[in-house]
């Protein structure tokens, strides 16, 4: 049977929260579509997640020199475990495991970001 889910989500998400809800999507997508019926997939991330668009730009990052490195992981999951918790940086070590498998479209992200946040309010 075919698993449709990251597609889905992809499409969904682009819809919905253009690049980055697009990524983020298609990464749950994946993660549901790996699933048994006994696992739960975690939470629905939203688009305007201020740590899934992190996430994203951490995931371009990471992909920047074209090799994925341990220490880098490690690092990004110790500040994420820091900032926002064991619970929450768990899920979202699921959606950069999947997040990372993609080409990041990195200025539609970042124009994304730029458009929904308030610079002045972010450096309090």
């Amino acid at each position: 049977m075919a698993k449709w889910n990251k597609w889905i989500g992809g499409a969904l998400g682009w819809a919905m929260g253009g690049p980055i809800g697009g990524i983020l999507g298609f990464a749950f997508g994946a993660i549901t579509d790996e699933a048994t019926p006994t696992q739960k997939p975690g939470s629905t991330p939203l688009p305007n997640d201020f740590s899934a668009a992190l996430l994203v730009l951490c995931a371009a990052v990471m992909k920047a020199d074209n090799r994925l490195m341990k220490t880098e992981l490690e690092y990004v999951r110790k500040f994420f475990t820091q900032q926002f918790g064991v619970e929450h940086t768990r899920q979202r070590m699921l959606l950069l495991r999947e997040i990372l498998r993609q080409d990041i479209q990195l200025y539609e992200v970042c124009a994304q970001i730029r458009t929904h946040v308030d610079s002045s309010s972010s450096c309090r």
